[in-house]
């Protein structure tokens, strides 16, 4: 079991949004990989027409610049942690973050 399977058990659920004006090259993801729950694009800049989850989201002070940018949310739905899209789930601070959100 992976760790993500590990903190899955622990209760970790990823969702994944796809940004409506970010598009990474086909050579950077394959989609077909991400088993996490996928929802449609989203408009994620402050304004008309922006998704009510990154209304939430962007609370925090920090609203994604592109794809595959990670909040990690805590048990009491608090954003505790942002990674833009450059970090990967494999990053130890990531982790740590997550562990942390699951711990509280």
């Amino acid at each position: 079991m992976d760790a993500m399977q590990t903190m899955s058990a622990a209760g970790l659920c990823m969702l994944a949004v796809a940004i409506a004006a970010a598009q990474p090259p086909a050579s950077l993801y394959d989609l077909k990989t991400v088993t996490s729950p996928m929802f449609e694009k989203v408009v994620t800049k402050n304004g008309a027409g922006q998704s009510p989850v990154y209304a939430f989201l962007g609370r925090s002070g920090r609203l994604p610049a592109w794809n595959f940018s990670k909040y990690v949310i805590d048990k009491t739905g608090r954003v505790a942690a942002f990674f833009p899209s450059d970090v990967t789930p494999e990053d130890p601070k990531l982790r740590a973050a997550i562990t942390r959100a699951l711990a509280n």
